[in-house]
This record gives C-alpha cells, structure tokens and sequence, in this order.
C-alpha cells in the first residue's frame, strides 16, 4: 500500500512528530554517587567457611508396643462396654448417646462424639531464619 502525500500533509506529518517527540519524558540525571566506586569498602578477606548439613530431623526412636487385647461380648450396650474397658485402662470417658461415633485421646481423657465433620488446627514449627 503506497500514501501519497501533498507537501501540506507532510509538513503536518513533521510538525506533529516533532511537538510528539518533544513531550517524551527524559530520564533522570544520575545521583553524584551513582556507579562512584570510591566509596565501596573493599571486599573483607575473612570469609566465614560454609555450614556443614545437619539432618533436619532426627532419627525416630523406637517406642514400646502397645498392650492390645481381644474382647467378645454378646447383648451389651456400647456404653457399658466402653465404660468398663476405659475404667481397666485408667481413662475417664465422655460418650455422646448418638450411634456414629469417633473418639479422640487427649492424655487419660477419651472423649467419644458424633461422627460429624469437625476442624483441627496444627502447629507447624517452621525454621525461623533471617539474614544480616
């Protein structure tokens, strides 16, 4: 495609480049420091050595088997059950009348309740780290 333009459109076409060219912002002068390398320190000749990997976590110990043990029973109501079982293990017990249960062990407390959804916070230990 081929514009042909009058000397008129042309003048008009420098005219508005130019005053275009003329509201371009300038960049900024450069501070009197700016890439002045006298007064950069020169670089400190002890240089801690690296740190040597730890293993993040340690080892897991082993811990003692859990005493289990096998119960039969026939025409007895769970509470019951449940209540002669926490009283042979030293555990108090708080059990909802509902049928759908789960439990949760808080140290000698088993607490049984609706098997419901629920929330659970954790607490997550992340390393705290910061550099100087």
């Amino acid at each position: 495609m081929v514009f042909h333009l009058n000397g008129f459109q042309r003048h008009f076409i420098i005219l508005c480049l130019f005053f275009l060219s003329a509201c371009t912002p300038q960049p900024p002068l450069p501070s009197p420091a700016h890439l002045n390398t006298d007064n950069i320190p020169p670089p400190k000749d002890d240089i801690p050595p690296l740190i040597q990997q730890k293993p993040f976590v340690p080892p897991p110990l082993p811990t003692p088997p859990l005493s289990t043990f096998t119960v039969a029973v026939e025409s007895v109501q769970v509470d019951k059950l449940l209540f002669a079982l926490a009283r042979d293990a030293g555990l108090n017990v708080d059990i909802h009348p509902k049928v759908d249960l789960r439990y949760q062990i808080e140290g000698t407390h088993l607490t049984i309740s609706p098997d419901l959804p629920y929330m659970r916070l954790y607490k997550i230990g992340y390393v705290n780290l910061s550099r100087k």
